[in-house]
């Protein structure tokens, strides 16, 4: 017996305890000399004739109703059942009373309600004179109850549970496998389902021995969210996204995510284009990477790659009007009679390595913005469009162009390997960083120029002078002069801030698909990668973007820790109340 049941069992008898005191102090003992039963009855009748009651003890009306009820109260569920049931086919038989007025009666002495009277009477007859508990869960078959099934399933877990060079079993795969192969094979009983959940999966494998072994888990990083410079940054970055969005209208799209974008910002009157903000960002897909999580029974060991394997790098665009940046067929077609080398879609994959595809590099990067800038074009006219291009603080996105103003990039004295610089303006006077013969001034030269004694420097020294200098600082990146150049605005989104690039949850929900297909080689990574990439539509990506902006509404509203943010974004605590202080 539970402690649940033995608890309830105790109390019962606690009041039956109670009851026969209290009936025991009603009624006079027979040790302290009082006469029997039989003598007691006729003494009471005689006394009574005589009308004289008070001399002699008795339950009155009230006492016999209250001891009957604190008997009722201390039944039994199936005690109290089989009570009722007395009293309802007496009073229903002696009486002539209809079925309900019978119920009503038995329900008031036994508190309960007239329904539940009937119900425990039409179950006694259906199920020939006995009670069936309805409570708790319905205890149905199970194939786990039958050997040969629980034997052929365990053999299956076993030999898919963690085998080498092949994918980890998911609860999934282990649902599929008894829904297609085992439970055809079976005769269905009246109390047996022919198909089962995930969940009940799950319980199955527990039931035969296996465990879920989790590895760690991510999550964003924002250990440098509180330092002060990127504090700033994120100040500068968020003030210049809320000009741009404020100059131009927002998305014309009828979905309820972009109803709250054009809703939460004061658009101006004059303005005529819509603002479509692509973010940009890369990831590797690795050979190796399959599931975090497996299913082992306890003594078994998950034989995993050292490595994980070769991989693929995937660089692509998103927008919120049409998902990933790409071309429809008849938007091509129209295209290549401008332009004949237009592509498709702006997404561009490699397989990193030496011996493969090489490795990524600002000069590719730059390629790829060209191509995606042209499909951008064509696809949203700047008469109606204006572009706004994210992108995140990587070596490649900010590199600059090979004749860019920078300090670190120079040699002390003249000449060497360092590149030649264009011309800069410093105080309003031309300056040149190239002799009369095109040899690159160094450090000296371009610092002693503009009045600085460097006799006492070393090199480093003169770099940072020299990288403070309002020419120097605000020197811009090679992808900045281009989209610039070609009237479009383009932002870097903070350093530790992924979470305000929505592309970061594309990434992830395109992992679960190639995990879950791992078979540890490059050519199944070859087959799996670009369809889980299409497993991302528009709708999910609009979400990705919703999300982002409940990020960037935190940050506007103060909030500068992780959890500060996180409880920010969190709007609802569950399916049925608001969180609270919002």
């Amino acid at each position: 017996m539970d402690a649940t049941r033995w608890s309830k069992r105790k109390k019962q008898l606690e009041r039956v305890e109670a009851m026969n005191e209290k009936r025991l102090k009603l009624r006079p003992s027979e040790e302290e000399g009082a006469p029997s039963e039989p003598a007691c009855q006729a003494e009471a009748g005689a006394e009574t004739l005589d009308g004289d009651s008070d001399s002699v003890q008795s339950f009155s009306d009230d006492d016999v109703w209250s001891c009957l009820d604190e008997w009722v109260r201390a039944l039994g569920i199936v005690d109290l059942k089989m009570l009722s049931l007395l009293l309802f086919e007496f009073y229903r038989r002696e009486t002539s009373q209809t079925v309900k007025r019978a119920a009503d009666v038995v329900s008031q002495i036994v508190h309960k309600n007239e329904g539940t009277i009937r119900d425990w009477q039409n179950n006694f007859r259906r199920n020939c004179g006995e009670f069936l508990d309805g409570r708790g869960h319905y205890q149905r078959s199970s194939i786990m109850h039958d050997e040969e099934y629980r034997r052929k399933a365990s053999r299956w877990a076993r030999q898919h549970g963690c085998t080498k060079g092949k994918p980890n079993m998911t609860a999934s795969d282990f649902c599929c496998y008894i829904n297609t192969d085992l439970l055809p094979n079976t005769s269905h009983s009246p109390g047996f389902s022919p198909r089962i959940s995930v969940k009940t999966a799950c319980r199955f494998l527990c039931d035969l021995g296996f465990q879920r072994v989790d590895s760690s888990k991510k999550g964003v990083y924002i250990d440098g969210h509180e330092r002060q410079d990127v504090v700033e940054e994120r100040t500068r970055y968020l003030d210049r996204v809320h000009a741009i969005e404020s100059n131009h209208l927002p998305p014309p799209s009828p979905s309820d995510v972009l109803q709250e974008h054009q809703s939460g910002h004061m658009k101006d009157q004059s303005a005529t284009k819509w603002l479509v903000t692509i973010f940009h960002d890369e990831s590797t897909f690795q050979s190796n990477e399959d599931q975090r999580y497996m299913w082992c029974q306890p003594d078994q060991t998950a034989i995993k790659p050292k490595s994980r394997g070769s991989g693929r790098m995937v660089s692509d665009f998103i927008d919120e009007f049409s998902g990933y940046l790409r071309l429809s067929p008849s938007e091509v077609e129209a295209a290549r009679v401008i332009n004949p080398e237009i592509t498709n879609e702006a997404r561009q994959i490699i397989e990193y390595g030496e011996n493969r595809d090489g490795y990524w590099t600002g000069d590719k990067f730059m390629s790829q913005v060209k191509r995606a800038v042209a499909i951008a074009e064509i696809k949203y006219p700047s008469q109606s469009y204006a572009l706004l291009w994210i992108f995140d603080h990587s070596c490649n996105h900010t590199a600059k162009s090979h004749d860019a103003l920078v300090a670190s990039r120079m040699n002390v004295g003249l000449g060497g390997k360092q590149p030649p610089m264009r011309d800069t303006m410093y105080q309003g006077k031309e300056q040149k960083l190239v002799t009369g013969e095109g040899v690159p001034k160094g450090l000296r030269m371009v610092l002693t120029e503009r009045g600085i004694n460097v006799s006492n420097m070393c090199r480093d020294q003169m770099v940072s002078v020299l990288s403070e200098h309002d020419d120097f600082a605000n020197e811009k990146s090679s992808v900045e002069l281009y989209l610039e150049s070609r009237g479009h605005y383009c932002l870097f989104i903070p350093k530790y801030h992924c979470e305000l690039n929505p592309i970061e949850r594309v990434w992830g929900h395109a992992k679960k698909y190639t995990r879950a297909y791992c078979n540890y080689s490059i050519t199944g990574l070859r087959k799996t990668m670009t369809p889980a990439l299409e497993t991302v539509d528009v709708d999910l990506i609009r979400k990705f973007f919703r999300k982002a902006r409940d990020y960037v509404r935190a940050y506007r509203e103060g909030k500068r820790t992780g959890k500060e943010v996180e409880d920010a974004v969190k709007l609802y605590k569950s399916h049925r109340r608001v969180k609270e202080n919002r």
